[in-house]
């Protein structure tokens, strides 16, 4: 990117009576423009995984056109699989600049449904690993405070949680939590 040089005194003082004496001179020099980057991110929303094992869906209505702006929780789409009809929203604050299929063809699980350009770099890398640690978390602290409250309960009363082998029964969830503690 070229950068216009820095103005000093001198050069708006010579500029000014430049322009005084002659109309022609000024005019026939530009500056240049200089922009900005978009600060625009266009992100893939994908066709997440709907549950039961399905891994194809037919679309059947779409709720956006290209062009519209959509916020967190509108619907996109319907679609329908042999199992379940399902309404599709978005997770994203943007406006739709592509939409990947028409009314009854099949998408398959992680493709992508349509293209939302989202403003300040809210794309889904960011909000997904968002995401996931929420969950991690909030799976993670009931977890633990379970396992701790057995461990706890099993020495207050002699073994009440305990399995044949001297192990505290908890699910394989619990098991990994309480391993990384």
């Amino acid at each position: 990117m070229l950068l216009p040089p820095p103005c000093s005194a001198a050069h708006l003082s010579s500029s000014s009576s430049s322009s005084s004496s002659s109309s022609s001179s000024s005019s026939s020099s530009s500056r240049p423009l200089h922009t900005s980057p978009s600060r625009a991110e266009v992100v893939q929303f994908r066709l997440s995984d709907i549950g039961e094992g399905i891994k194809e869906v037919t679309v059947k209505e779409w709720f956006v056109q290209v062009g519209d702006r959509v916020a967190q929780f509108d619907q996109i789409c319907e679609v329908q699989s042999d199992k379940a009809s399902v309404t599709i929203t978005s997770r994203f604050d943007g406006v739709i600049t592509k939409l990947h299929y028409e009314v009854d063809d099949i998408a398959q699980t992680g493709d992508p449904l349509v293209d939302i350009e989202v403003e300040g770099g809210e794309g889904e890398d960011a909000s997904a690993g968002v995401v996931e640690e929420e969950e991690t978390a909030a799976a993670a602290a009931p977890a633990a405070a379970a396992a701790r409250s057995a461990a706890d309960g099993q020495g207050q009363q002699g073994g009440g949680g305990a399995a044949a082998g001297g192990k505290v029964l908890a699910t394989p969830a619990v098991r990994s939590v309480t391993s990384t503690c």
